[in-house]
Parts: structure tokens; sequence; C-alpha cells
């Protein structure tokens, strides 16, 4: 699937986190512009989106996910530090000494097919067909290629993903 994605902000790489005393996790770092090369198939020239906010869980607090690059160059992570916690959650790692090439993006509540359900495999007997969200999500993909979903479950208190494309 394609992402038709127009962006409309800018990020300022330096100070993503600092400013709301986060402390980052042993191992990891911040994204700076070097870290984003443009590479055919990665992202237009410009700053990725690598941070949203938003209330994930619903506790009517705004909490942060953001993607950091690992201290040694060989990947990066999705972390998200939700508002009532002291430490981030990591939901996705790469390890890969490749430029970083996922973005992060706010899904609103509303209904979404999921890749199964728009026929990109069989779905399994546990994956949805659409996922109905009350909350916001995150929308984790790569540029012109696969996304996925991380959303709040609050039956079990914790992320779950869905993919939405191949």
């Amino acid at each position: 699937m394609r992402n038709a994605l127009i962006f409309v902000f800018v990020l300022n790489f330096s100070g993503l986190l600092s400013a709301a005393d986060i402390k980052i996790p042993d191992g990891y770092r911040e994204a700076t512009p070097k870290d984003y090369v443009h590479e055919e198939g990665n992202f237009p020239k410009g700053n990725p989106p690598i941070k949203v906010t938003a209330d994930f869980n619903g506790d009517g607090k705004q909490d942060i996910a953001v993607i950091l690059i690992k201290s040694d160059g060989n990947g990066w992570a999705l972390f998200v530090l939700l508002a009532n916690q002291k430490t981030m959650l990591k939901l996705d790692e790469v390890t890969e000494k490749a430029p970083p090439h996922m973005g992060i993006d706010l899904v609103k509540p509303g209904t979404i097919k999921t890749a199964c359900a728009k026929g990109y495999w069989e779905c399994k007997p546990d994956e949805p067909l659409e996922l109905k969200l009350t909350l916001p999500a995150i929308n984790y993909f790569m540029f012109e290629s696969a996304n996925s979903l991380f959303f709040w479950d609050k039956k079990s208190g914790a992320f779950k993903r869905v993919w939405i494309s191949d």
C-alpha cells in the first residue's frame, strides 16, 4: 500500500524529548537530520515524522511516541512514554546499519481495515478484519511501503500491533 501522506509540519530534531525531561533508554539517542538520508524508497527529502503525541491509553494525559536511534548506529526503535509511567515502552526494534526508513503518524479514532481484510494475505483466526479504534493509535510505516498500527488494548492494558498493508 502506498502511503499518501502530506507532511505539513517540520520537526526540530534537537531536543525532541529534553523539554519533557524524559530519560532516553540506555543504548539509544535522539535522531538528528544526518540519521535520515534520502535514498530511493526512503523518505522524501526533508525531515521524516518521528514523534507524535496523543492520549494513547485513554487516561486523559498526553503520551509521546518517538523513534530513537541506537547509540552504536546499528538500528532504531519505536518507543512510547505513557504520561503515567517513568520508563519508555519499546514497541518495535530494527537492528540494521541502513539509515532509518520508518516514520510514525497519528491515527485518529475510527474504523480501519486490516491488511488481511484488504486481501494481502489470508486472515488468521485471531486477526481482525477491521479495527474500531476508540483512542488515537500510532501508524508505523515505511515510506511507500508496508505499515502497521500500534493501538492501546484496554483489556490487556498494553499496546497491540495490527498490519494495515504489506
